[in-house]
Parts: C-alpha cells; structure tokens; sequence
C-alpha cells in the first residue's frame, strides 16, 4: 500500500510575501525564506495505518522554528528537512521528507526517503 502523505499550509509560498515579514528569516536574490509565522501548518498521513496530524514541534533553534519554506527553484517545503516536494526540476525531482526536525514525529513515521521521487502528484488547494 502506497504512502499518501500530505501538508497543510496557511499562508502562501511567495518569496516577496515572506521576506516581508521581518520575524523571517530571508536570504537574498530570491535563496529562498523561512516563514516562522506558520505555526498553523502541518503535515498528516491518510495510510497506510490510522490518519495522523503532525504539527510543529515549536522551539528556538532554525530546525525547530521554521515552518515552511518559498524560493524560485523549490515546490512547496514544510520544515526544514521535514518535507520538499522537490527542486530544480518538476514535483518529486529531488524531493525528500526526513520528519522530525519541524514537525512531531520520527523519520519514516509518516513518509521518509530522498532523491528522485518519480512521477509526484501534487495538488494545490486555496480559498
């Protein structure tokens, strides 16, 4: 049984948006930025088992603090290291998820692995 993996964000991934915000932490000429205001985001697993919610861990150090993540190469990212759905490429290319540093849970607890994913659905739902 396949896993189906899956992350909530609250706000959106816009470099410009975040960089905005000074509590972020921002690199230039768009190296990405780190929402530390997500604390709203999660990440959950429909199967295989029982569904489960992992929210953020909380804490001071980057790991722990950064909630989701917006840079030009990179498809949406929850945590750091938690989940990318990839970069440099199409969704999957380069994705990985090693849950745990961000978000509760332990690595493979709800997904796990890195490299190329293959063929990665990715779905995008806003209001």
């Amino acid at each position: 049984m396949p896993v189906v993996l899956r992350a909530q964000a609250a706000k959106p991934w816009n470099y410009t948006a975040c960089c905005a915000v000074s509590e972020n932490k921002c690199y230039p000429n768009g190296g990405g930025c780190y929402d530390r205001s997500a604390a709203s985001d999660f990440l959950f697993r429909l199967q295989p088992g029982k569904a489960e919610r992992f929210l953020p861990i909380g804490g001071t150090d980057n790991d722990w603090y950064q909630c989701s993540h917006a840079a030009s190469n990179y498809w949406p990212a929850w945590g750091d290291l938690d989940l990318y759905m990839g970069y440099d490429g199409p969704p999957g290319h380069n994705g990985y998820c090693q849950q745990g540093h961000t978000y509760a849970g332990s690595l493979d607890e709800a997904c796990g692995g890195e490299g190329n994913w293959g063929p990665t659905d990715l779905e995008v739902w806003f209001l």
